[in-house]
């Protein structure tokens, strides 16, 4: 059975997967290079391009079903109501009302309801332009699944575990910005919503904008900064007053007429004035650290009172608030907690998988479709490849053994871009569409960083050998599948300090992808080499792409970015060129 998942918000994406297993998953950015690109703003209502490209070796015919990651408009009013209703009597009394909608009120609050027509009109769209590329709209089932239920499926069905807790949260989706699943033998119940009011998700990113940057895009940088200074005490304790956890359940006062999110009813503008006027007169350093180590207290006391309940060891995580891999290493200190796994596409982008493998499973039995890698976008043939380096007029060699080739340039202290095999599925390059360099350049934050035109106190992260994991990090054990995608954090042993000071954050962190010769063999064997060569496990990965453009995805992305970003060497599947040394 092949079903089409599909979502067409921010991180559009589609998705195909043939009896549970995925065959294909690209965000529409990666052809449009529009970074994030929004199916309902940027030009098109969904994935167009995406959704080309999973159908383009089966047919748009033999397409058997759709999953849309959207409720169905009718339910979603009602849960929205349920939601918002069971929100406002257990929350502070100083709530609000919410002035959007009007007509409707239950104990003097008025309720935002997303419009029914608004959500009709954008499946009515969805359901034109796919009638238009071919697939057999009036005549398949649509399955429509709630937002965070798309979360929840696409942690839980694609883990490497049966019975887990399984936790989403993110800024908004659909009426919730959170939710709490227990997966058992390949079903999953749901335990506890959050309404998007309670939303930690919004506070983080109305730090991201009174920082300067921009929500939705930028949240990275706040983890990055917070690593430079302290939480100041007054703004934690004025975050405790704005947002609590008791008893497993989120309690906030957030006025919505400040409009904390970036969402169409909730929109930042020029007031944002409740966030303005508590962080008045902080450095950005500060107010990064005081809503980073607000945002881990609070995200871990939501979970631990789970974990406690339920008893389980073993916790799976999605939405866009687990792309923040510092709150992953404190889930994974939580007491309790021996397994961790977060979908390599934690934010939005992971909806179509999500959407289609929890449409599939509501009619089959689960048997386990974990991964050990995530290149399910395009990839380019050698004959392709070695036409564009002609018609490019590109001087280019073709080595015996490209890998040993690729090792000796990194070992002389070169930099070099990769582009091999699958596109990446998910926000992190890991190692297809990568730019590597040795580790040992504790100045690399400073040039490389001016010569991508990327901010200089993010950290660049490492690939290491899997073998030498335990060398070079501490508290492996239980992440040791979900390090494979970059998800997580860890502290660095003293020998990765003095090793790799280029990866180490000023905190004693980094975040690494495993390598392996079974998620990435051309990888592997290039890390391999280098190791023999020098003796250390790691190099640099930062992502192939130009500044604020999402990372490459095709054979002329790729000569162009190496172009613009002149750099030292650039292997293009079985081909080195190079470039400005």
């Amino acid at each position: 059975m092949n079903i089409l998942g599909l979502y067409d918000g921010h991180n559009t994406s589609a998705a195909l997967i043939s009896d549970g297993k995925i065959l294909k998953a690209v965000e529409e950015e990666r052809f449009s290079r529009v970074k994030n690109h929004d199916g309902r703003v940027d030009g098109l209502c969904a994935p167009y391009d995406s959704v080309k490209y999973c159908i383009s070796n089966i047919g748009a015919n033999n397409i058997d079903a759709i999953a849309l990651a959207l409720e169905k408009p009718e339910i979603l009013q009602k849960n929205a109501i349920n939601s918002y209703i069971d929100s406002v009597r257990q929350g502070f009394s100083e709530r609000i009302k919410c002035n959007e909608i009007k007509g409707l009120s239950v104990d003097g609050y008025d309720i935002f309801l997303y419009p029914l027509k608004t959500q009709s009109d954008r499946i009515d769209k969805i359901k034109l332009w796919l009638k238009e590329a071919g697939v057999q709209v009036d005549q398949i089932p649509f399955y429509y699944i709630n937002h965070h239920l798309s979360h929840v499926a696409s942690a839980y069905y694609t883990s490497p575990y049966n019975d887990a807790l399984i936790i989403t949260l993110d800024g908004k989706g659909d009426d919730l910005c959170g939710m709490v699943a227990i997966g058992r033998s390949g079903k999953t119940e749901v335990i506890e919503k959050v309404n998007y009011i309670h939303s930690i998700g919004h506070i983080y990113s109305a730090i991201t904008v009174a920082c300067g940057f921009k929500a939705l895009r930028h949240e990275g940088k706040i983890t990055g900064l917070a690593a430079y200074a302290k939480p100041d005490p007054e703004l934690m304790k004025a975050f405790r007053e704005l947002v609590q956890v008791r008893d497993g359940k989120w309690y906030s006062k957030l006025n919505m007429k400040n409009k904390l999110g970036p969402y169409p009813h909730t929109l930042f503008d020029e007031n944002i004035t409740l966030i303005r006027e508590l962080v008045n007169g902080l450095s950005r350093e500060t107010m990064s650290a005081t809503v980073q180590k607000i945002t881990e207290e609070l995200v871990c006391e939501f979970i631990e009172y789970y974990v406690n309940k339920y008893k389980d060891k073993t916790v799976l995580l999605a939405g866009g608030v687990f792309a923040n891999v510092k709150i992953n290493q404190r889930v994974h200190e939580i007491d309790g907690i021996e397994n961790i796994y977060i979908h390599p596409a934690m934010n939005d982008a992971g909806l179509s998988v999500g959407a289609a493998l929890g449409a599939y499973y509501q009619d089959h039995n689960y048997n386990g479709c974990s991964f050990d890698n995530v290149f399910f976008g395009p990839s380019y043939g050698e004959s392709e490849i070695e036409a564009l380096l002609i018609k490019e007029n590109i001087e280019y060699t073709k080595p015996d053994d490209i890998s040993v080739e690729v090792a000796k340039h990194l070992a002389e202290g070169k930099v070099i871009a990769r582009f091999d095999g699958g596109l990446e599925y998910g926000s992190r390059s890991l190692g297809n569409r990568s730019i590597l360099y040795q580790t040992t350049d504790n100045k690399v934050n400073d040039w490389l960083n001016k010569k991508l035109d990327r901010t200089e106190f993010m950290p660049f992260a490492p690939i290491t050998l899997f073998e030498k994991r335990n060398s070079c990090y501490l508290n492996v054990e239980g992440t040791e599948h979900t390090a494979q995608f970059m998800t997580i954090t860890y502290n660095c042993t003293e020998l990765m300090k003095n090793q790799s000071p280029a990866v180490v954050h000023i905190d004693g962190t980094a975040r690494p992808q495993f390598v392996s010769e079974s998620n990435n063999p051309g990888l592997y064997s290039i890390l391999t080499t280098y190791y023999e060569m020098t003796g250390i496990p790691s190099l640099i990965n930062t992502s192939f792409n130009v500044h604020e453009e999402p990372i490459v995805c095709t054979p002329s992305d790729a000569i162009k970015s190496f172009r613009t970003i002149q750099l030292d060497y650039l292997q293009i599947g079985s081909f080195i060129v190079k470039g400005y040394i």
